[in-house]
C-alpha cells in the first residue's frame, strides 16, 4: 500500500480523536510507564533480565496497546537466547555501509514482533562527548551527519 499525506493524516485525526477523549491522569500514565521500575529477573521469576517484553504505557478502554519494550543494543535481548547477536553499534557505524544496517535493522524488528514486542531500544542516537560514557558503543559514532545517514 502506498502511503499517501490523505492516508497518514486519517492516523493523525484518529489518535487526536482518541487523546481528546482521555482524562489527564490517563495522559500523564502514558508517559510514565506501567510498574516505575524495571523488575529485576530474581523479583519477576525469569530467567534473565527483559526475558519477556517489558510492558509501558497503554490503556485498553481507550484502545491504546502498551509498548512492550525489547532490549539491545546487539540484537533482541528478550526471549529463549535464540536471537542473532549482531556487532555492537558504533563497530557498524564505522562500516558506513547504510544498506547492510537497513537490513540489520530489519532483522532486529523482525526478532522483536517474534519475541512479542513492539518497541526495540538498542541504537542510541546521542553524542558521544566524552569517551568514558559508559554506552557510547550504543551510538554509531561522534558526527551528526554520519548517525544521522545510519
Amino acid at each position: 500500500m502506498k502511503c499517501t499525506k490523505k492516508y497518514r493524516l486519517s492516523y493523525t485525526e484518529r489518535a487526536e480523536r482518541i487523546v481528546a477523549g482521555l482524562s489527564l491522569e490517563e495522559k500523564v500514565s502514558l508517559m510514565g510507564g506501567n510498574s516505575g521500575r524495571m523488575e529485576s529477573p530474581a523479583d519477576s521469576g525469569q530467567d534473565h533480565y527483559n526475558y519477556t517484553p517489558f510492558p509501558a504505557g497503554g490503556i485498553d478502554k481507550a484502545g491504546i496497546p502498551a509498548m512492550l519494550f525489547c532490549d539491545g543494543p546487539r540484537g533482541v535481548v528478550c526471549g529463549t537466547g535464540k536471537t542473532t547477536c549482531f556487532p555492537v553499534s558504533m563497530l557498524r557505524g564505522a562500516t558506513f555501509d547504510v544498506e547492510l544496517e537497513e537490513k540489520i535493522g530489519r532483522a532486529i524488528g523482525r526478532e522483536t514482533r517474534a519475541s512479542g514486542g513492539n518497541l526495540f531500544a538498542g541504537v542510541c542516537i546521542n553524542l558521544p562527548y566524552h569517551p568514558g560514557w559508559g554506552r557510547s558503543q550504543e551510538t554509531y559514532g561522534e558526527d551528526s551527519f554520519h548517525i544521522g545517514e545510519m
